[in-house]
């Protein structure tokens, strides 16, 4: 199974864009975090998400920025996941959990993550 986790922002149209990305990638059930759930303990969708996926399945969203405020909080859902045996993916940045990545890759991910917090 496919589902996809998206962040709600201020703007509307931001919501509207990353499902019509998601649902175009093939996710069957979309979440949709409140904008008021800042940190990563009161993301209540994010931990449902968590919580319905099994072995084999896919978490999908548009960036990695859209699952976390930092890092390390980031480096901790990817490993959650991967416990779980749950494939992580972001669409927009072509990124995959299940290809093995070079360190100038993942080096590319987590500066691309840290300017869309910049952004933000």
């Amino acid at each position: 199974m496919k589902i996809g986790y998206i962040r709600a922002t201020i703007k509307e149209e931001e919501v509207e864009q990353q499902s019509e990305l998601l649902i175009k990638a093939g996710c069957i059930k979309l979440y949709v975090e409140s904008s008021n759930n800042i940190n990563f303990k009161s993301k209540q969708k994010l931990h449902e998400a968590i919580k319905s996926i099994t072995i084999g399945d896919t978490i999908s969203v548009t960036r990695l920025s859209v699952l976390s405020h930092s890092v390390q909080n980031l480096l901790e859902i990817m490993y959650q996941l991967q416990d779980k045996q749950v494939l992580l993916e972001a669409i927009e940045q072509q990124y995959s959990s299940n290809e093995t990545h070079s360190m100038d890759e993942l080096l590319y991910y987590l500066i691309e993550f840290v300017e869309d917090l910049r952004k933000e």
